[in-house]
């Protein structure tokens, strides 16, 4: 769903009521995102999250990070997960949460159990909050955009770089990362 202008609030009804103005067709599809609008109980809470659609990074560009980080791991005597682990954890992205210190296992185990490139570590015991413990949570690849994807790909070739690992050339990259920019 387009918008054609920025969404405001219509005081001029019983009550303010929120206005989405839409590009001329696109009312469509409003049932796309609210399949079951008539359905909605309106004496309950309800949340509407909008945000910005981001690029989706491609699957060229996913599938040279993981070529690269297979060479690597040939040249490391490892494994080319150990590999993408290692690069999640210094070019990835990544947030620091405090928890609860009695909580701090429990969302270690569920965030790890997301999938391969999800890491969780404690970072450090909370000085200012006693009984909290900062943790460090790593994101998946495929939950990258475009730009995140860019800053981990151009760390694996670096680190490839660095082993003697054939590469693209800068020219060759920057293609390959047009090629999703413009998708």
């Amino acid at each position: 769903m387009k918008l054609r202008d920025k969404p405001r609030i219509n005081p001029m009804y019983a009550g303010p009521e929120i206005v989405i103005p839409l590009e001329r067709g696109e009312a469509v599809y409003v049932s796309d995102v609210f399949p079951n609008i008539d359905d909605i109980d309106i004496s309950k809470d309800i949340e509407l999250k909008i945000s910005v659609k981001k690029k989706k990074r491609s699957l060229d560009a996913n599938r040279y990070m993981w070529h690269l980080c297979g060479e690597i791991a040939m040249a490391l005597h490892t494994t080319r997960n150990e590999v993408y682990i290692g690069a999640i954890k210094e070019a990835g992205v990544s947030e620091l949460h405090l928890v609860m210190d009695e909580a701090v296992a429990a969302m270690i185990e569920r965030w790890n159990q997301m999938g391969l490139g999800y890491i969780a570590e404690v970072a450090y015991k909370s000085q200012k909050n006693p009984g909290s413990t900062a943790v460090i949570l790593w994101y998946g690849s495929s939950t990258y955009d475009t730009g995140e994807m860019s800053h981990l790909i151009d760390y694996v070739v670096g680190e490839a770089r660095e082993l003697g690992i054939e590469t693209m050339t800068a020219d060759e990259l920057a293609e390959l990362k047009a090629a999703w920019d413009n998708r």
